[in-house]
């Protein structure tokens, strides 16, 4: 809204020093309000990548075998209630009614947002749950999604993706902040 960016502005300008968690945050609060460079720092976000555990392609598709899993394809995406989970989730939606053979999963607070509308049958979703079964998530997962299209910073679902080994499909906003390079 108007208002916001008035305060915004205001706060920007008054400010000696403004912490942004990606550099591309930064760079649009400078081309939005004009804020010299030299007082914005990077200060980025992040999760304990050493409370995630590697799970090699092997160990995946040994875990998937142990749960009965093996003879299909599952797409994970997590993230917490937050509008630009809640946009990336309708996104999965389309893709899910596109491809009704994948198993999309979905972990955390976000899918509640969910829980009174009608779903495509091939999204399962788990609400918010505990370290110990999201490194069982983690460690199923064929490939991570992380179809956020708005808002700004680094995506920490991205971090967990990566520590445990996860090929990921991400557009450049989910994967803005974090150096990833196509292909790679």
């Amino acid at each position: 809204s108007a208002a916001t960016r008035q305060v915004e502005k205001q706060c920007s300008q008054v400010s000696k020093l403004i912490m942004v968690c990606c550099d591309d945050d930064g760079k649009l609060r400078n081309q939005i309000y004009g804020v010299e460079q030299d007082k914005i720092i990077e200060v980025p976000n992040g999760v304990d990548i050493e409370a995630v555990s590697y799970v090699s392609l092997e160990k995946r598709s040994l875990n998937k075998k142990e749960l009965g899993l093996d003879s299909s394809f599952t797409a994970l995406f997590m993230g917490s209630w937050h509008g630009p989970n809640l946009e990336a989730v309708r996104h999965i939606f389309k893709i899910a009614q596109e491809l009704p053979h994948i198993n999309f999963l979905i972990v955390g607070s976000v899918g509640w947002a969910f829980k009174n509308e009608k779903t495509p049958k091939n999204i399962g979703f788990m609400g918010a749950i505990d370290e110990q079964t999201k490194q069982i998530a983690l460690g199923i997962a064929d490939v991570a999604l992380n179809t956020v299209t708005f808002g700004s910073g680094t995506n920490l679902q991205m971090l967990e993706y990566l520590a445990a080994g996860i090929q990921v499909i991400a557009t450049p906003v989910g994967a803005r902040g974090l150096g990833v390079e196509d292909g790679k």
